[in-house]
């Protein structure tokens, strides 16, 4: 099962670097974090970064790299979208300004809605609409 993450906002490979870096430190995620680049337009050099697809197995992983993920977001300076596409097709829109302005306890539920939203398990956790913290 994996999450893929998308960014938007002007510096979008780049802000998926500094994502990549940030998760692959996590030992339970090392190894499970990939780069989706896409190929270059006629014209272009080289690939661009289009996505991460993080891998996870149930349990701790998905806890590990979402609060990875809200912390990483917390951080960031501006404003940055993400959209976080489920194992189940569907997807989470996250803000890095309105995450960076939540306090600790919806700092946490947020998390913990994530968590659910990917399924404790494993597996996706069902039907639901998207949400959005924005």
């Amino acid at each position: 099962m994996h999450i893929e993450l998308r960014i938007s906002g002007g510096e979008d490979a780049q802000g998926l670097r500094s994502l990549w870096e940030w998760l692959t430190e996590e030992p339970d995620l090392r190894g499970h974090v990939r780069m989706i680049e896409r190929p270059p337009a006629p014209g272009e050099l080289g690939s661009e970064l289009e996505a991460l697809v993080v891998g996870l197995g149930p349990g701790g992983a998905i806890t590990a790299a979402v609060g990875l993920l809200v912390s990483w977001l917390r951080r960031r300076r501006g404003t940055l979208k993400m959209r976080v596409v489920l194992p189940d097709g569907g997807s989470v829109e996250l803000e890095s300004d309105v995450v960076s302005a939540l306090p600790a306890d919806e700092l946490y539920d947020l998390v913990d809605r994530l968590v659910e939203r990917i399924g404790p398990s494993g597996e996706p956790a069902g039907e639901e609409p998207d949400d959005a913290a924005s």
